[in-house]
């Protein structure tokens, strides 16, 4: 049978990446206030100066590993900016709209505020602000938190949340939250890596007989209706963590000759050692699983790699120099693979948080 063939007949691990809250891929206002006083002055100058010339990562407004000149211009195009987002009034939401663990009925929230006020929260409806609850610790300040409860821990449920702020009433910011299913498949495990397509002709109550879907590419409905016939599925798309099409050119790993390293066919590497490439990367898978109405329960990532020094030929077996930093020599490799590896804990930063879960499917 198909489906027989489908069964993963050795153990088969794979990494599962989760996001549960999306990244931005280049400095924001809200990045240099760093003082978080809702505004980008004087103060927050004073504070950049003393930073300058060395690696402190909130600084690295650039994301190049240092706070240098290129940290100053981007300063000064913010200077003067109100550091709030969202409307003036509400920035730094942890967690934004995102996945939740199984069985969740709540979630902890907080953010900041660009003026001193009060926040509240609603559930299903943007309901006036006399109408939503306070939120439990901040009122009259700029930082504030709360637990928001009732969630709804089905896996095919996403709760609505609404937020207001006294200081600007009729802003609202809306956050949609989902519990993934707590899978417990039963003997044999089965999964599809890729291929989703062949299965289609079958129908999704076919489907639904395969418990671990990796590669997937589906609509929020259908996605609704395979975790309703099998409670115990677990849906993934992928990414290519390492090559994608379309980036600009900065986006992409050079040799001492400038050039970009083909390493599939029209498919170039990308430079990771670049924390806005890394965050960029993130942000994308996490847009996925947004645009999914949340109903994927986390992305797999396709060739995670830990090191790049060991690339020495591109697709077509020429000889390759690699040149991350793009300063016209080739890398040393140990600074290479360590810039490579730090660049994927910092893109962790700016709002990112993940969660890796390794699933084991039995051998039959």
């Amino acid at each position: 049978m198909q489906l027989q063939r489908r069964v993963l007949r050795s153990t088969v691990l794979f990494i599962a990446l989760c996001l549960t809250s999306t990244s931005v891929p280049a400095a924001t206002a809200a990045d240099a206030d760093f003082d978080g006083d809702g505004k980008v002055d004087f103060s927050d100058f004073l504070d950049f100066a003393a930073a300058f010339g060395g690696s402190s990562e909130a600084h690295d407004l650039s994301g190049n590993g240092k706070v240098d000149f290129e940290d100053f211009l981007l300063f000064a195009g913010f200077f003067g900016e109100g550091g709030s987002e969202a409307g003036g009034v509400i920035y730094a939401v942890d967690p934004p709209s995102t996945l939740l663990p199984a069985g969740a009925s709540e979630v902890v929230l907080s953010l900041r505020t660009g003026v001193i006020t009060s926040v509240a929260w609603s559930m299903g409806e943007a309901l006036p602000l006399a109408e939503m609850t306070p939120f439990q610790e901040g009122g009259g300040s700029t930082t504030h938190r709360t637990t928001v409860t009732g969630l709804n821990a089905d896996p095919n449920v996403v709760n609505e949340v609404y937020v207001r702020a006294v200081s600007s009433p009729d802003s609202v910011i809306h956050l949609r939250y989902r519990a993934v299913n707590d899978a417990r498949p039963g003997y044999p495990k089965t999964g599809n890596l890729w291929g989703f397509w062949n299965f289609l002709p079958q129908g999704l109550s076919y489907m639904a007989r395969i418990d671990l879907w990796m590669g997937l590419d589906l609509p929020a409905s259908d996605l609704r209706e395979l975790r309703r016939l099998n409670p115990d599925i677990l849906l993934l798309p992928d990414i290519n963590a390492v090559e994608r099409k379309g980036l600009s050119e900065d986006y992409y790993l050079k040799d001492v000759n400038g050039d970009r390293i083909e390493v599939w066919p029209n498919s170039f590497r990308l430079n990771l050692t670049k924390r806005y490439v890394a965050e960029e990367q993130a942000r994308y898978a996490a847009q996925i699983i947004l645009d999914s109405d949340l109903m994927y329960d986390g992305m797999f990532f396709d060739n995670v790699m830990t090191t790049q020094s060991w690339l020495k030929q591109d697709i077509y077996g020429n000889d390759v120099r690699i040149d991350a930093d793009e300063d016209g020599v080739e890398d040393d490799p140990a600074a290479l693979d360590a810039a490579w590896r730090m660049t994927r804990r910092r893109s962790t930063r700016r709002g990112t948080k993940v969660f890796f879960t390794r699933f084991r499917p039995s051998a039959t």
